[in-house]
């Protein structure tokens, strides 16, 4: 540990080497701007969004990147103002694993994706509101689907919530219980 020769402060690290955070007040400010101003300049928008539709990428090295939750599916960036949803595979007839009954209807091009909530009836409250609001909101969905069970997640892009409907689904336990389901479609 080193401290000042002038006030005997203890020195902390900045990109210049080390600084004394009295003596060296003003200089210190103003490399905490910069830092700040860099940050800013890295946030991820719609704009610059750092992923390829089509491409296949592994879900945690998505999550670290876009600043996503560890486990939820649903994830709002508040800094790029935007909605990030991972829709799992699984096997239908199996739910210990996933409680999630999501699905790609190819009749009519849909996502039905399942609000999150792993028991008892599901509520419009925290992400789901968000989700269900995205479209008055202008809040934009990037959609990433894993087609099968442990493999990497395709970046569908950005979708556009339809509509919103309750549903009836098994919950974590094999309970019935109210959920909703966002009908999602790509945006061409």
């Amino acid at each position: 540990m080193q401290f000042c020769t002038q006030c005997d402060s203890k020195l902390v690290k900045s990109r210049n080497g080390q600084k004394c955070p009295k003596c060296d007040k003003g200089e210190l400010e103003q490399l905490e701007i910069q830092k700040n101003n860099e940050k800013k300049a890295s946030i991820i928008s719609s704009e610059n969004f750092p992923f390829e539709k089509g491409s296949y990428y592994v879900q945690k090295d998505v999550r670290k990147k876009l600043n996503c939750g560890i486990m939820s599916g649903i994830n709002y960036n508040q800094e790029g103002n935007f909605i990030v949803i991972f829709m799992n595979a699984h096997e239908l007839n199996k739910q210990e694993t996933n409680p999630y009954l999501d699905r790609y209807d190819s009749e009519t091009g849909l996502y039905h994706y399942t609000g999150k909530g792993l028991k008892g009836d599901q509520t419009l409250t925290g992400v789901n509101a968000r989700l269900a609001s995205s479209t008055v909101d202008g809040i934009d969905i990037h959609f990433f689907r894993q087609h099968n069970v442990g493999s990497n997640h395709e970046y569908v892009g950005l979708v556009k919530l339809e509509k919103v409907i309750q549903n009836l689904q098994p919950d974590e336990h094999g309970k019935s219980r109210k959920v909703y389901e966002f009908l999602l479609r790509p945006v061409e």
